[in-house]
C-alpha cells in the first residue's frame, strides 16, 4: 500500500494552484471522453439508466462514507498538530528567554540546537513520512539540561519541566505514519476512478449537456479526494503547518 501513500504525499506536496488546475483539466477530459465513449460506442440502447442510477447511488454512499472517514481524520490531525506545535512554540519561547538569562552558553545553546533541528530536520522528515529520532534526542537533552540545573533558572522551573514532559509525550507520536492510510488512499483512488467512470453513463438531452454533467460529477469526486489528501498531510505543500514561533527563536538567536 506504500505506492498509494507515496502518491498521496506527492500530490500534497504540489502547489495548490497547480493541483486545482490539474483537477479541473482531468475532470473535463474524463467527462468529455467518457460521454463520447458512452454515446457513440455504447449507445443509448445499451445502457440501463435505472441500473446505472442504482449503482451510482450505492457508489455514492460508499464513497461518502470513506471520504467522511478520511476528512474527519484529516481535520482532527490538523487541529491536534497545529495545537501541539503552537503549544510547543510558546513554551519553547518562554524556555528560551529563561535559558538566555540564566545560562546562555549551555541552556541557551541547548534550546537553540533543538529549535534548529525541529525546523531543519524533523519537520522535513515528517513531511516525507519519516521520523527523526535525532531531534527527539535533542529535546531530551534540553529537558535533562533544565532538570540538572535548577539553581540557575527561574523559580518556576518545576512547572516548566512538567510542561516540557507533557509536550514530550505528545510530540513522540506526531511523526509516526499511520499504516492504515495506505489502505484508505487505495480506497479513495478506486472510489474516485469508479465514480468518474459511472459519471460517463449519465444521460442527458444532448451530448454537450451529458458531457457537462459528467464533468461536474467527476470534478466533485476529484475535488473532494484532493481536499482529503491536503488535509491528511499537515506537513506538506502550501497547507503545511509552519512552526513560526519556533523559527522566531532562531531569528532572535
Amino acid at each position: 500500500m506504500d505506492i498509494f501513500a507515496d502518491l498521496a504525499r506527492w500530490i500534497a506536496e504540489q502547489p495548490i494552484a497547480q493541483g486545482w488546475i490539474w483537477a479541473v483539466a482531468a475532470s473535463g477530459i474524463a467527462g468529455t471522453v467518457g460521454s463520447l465513449f458512452a454515446t457513440f460506442l455504447i449507445g443509448p440502447d445499451m445502457r440501463d439508466t435505472t441500473l446505472t442510477g442504482l449503482k451510482l447511488e450505492v457508489l455514492g454512499q460508499i464513497f461518502s462514507g470513506l471520504l467522511v472517514f478520511v476528512l474527519v481524520h484529516g481535520a482532527i490531525l490538523q487541529y491536534d498538530l497545529r495545537t501541539l506545535i503552537d503549544l510547543e512554540g510558546r513554551l519553547l519561547t518562554e524556555v528560551n528567554f529563561t535559558a538566555r538569562r540564566a545560562d546562555p552558553e549551555v541552556l541557551g545553546a541547548t534550546v537553540e540546537r533543538y529549535a534548529r533541528m525541529v525546523v531543519e530536520r524533523e519537520l522535513p522528515a515528517n513531511a516525507s513520512g519519516r521520523m527523526d529520532l535525532a531531534t527527539q534526542g535533542a529535546f531530551d537533552d534540553m529537558l535533562i539540561a533544565f532538570a540538572v540545573a535548577p539553581v540557575k533558572v527561574a523559580p518556576d522551573t518545576g512547572q516548566t519541566l512538567a510542561q516540557l514532559v507533557d509536550v514530550r509525550s505528545k510530540r513522540l507520536v506526531r511523526g509516526i505514519p499511520d499504516p492504515l492510510m495506505g489502505y484508505a488512499w487505495m480506497g479513495v483512488a478506486f472510489a474516485t476512478l469508479t465514480t468518474v467512470v459511472f459519471a460517463s453513463l449519465v444521460t442527458g438531452p444532448s451530448v454537450i449537456i451529458q458531457a457537462l454533467l459528467s464533468m461536474m460529477m467527476s470534478l466533485a469526486a476529484v475535488s473532494i479526494a484532493y481536499l482529503a489528501i491536503l488535509m491528511n498531510h499537515p506537513w506538506s505543500g502550501d497547507m503545511g503547518i509552519s512552526p513560526r514561533t519556533i523559527e522566531d527563536i532562531l531569528r532572535w538567536g
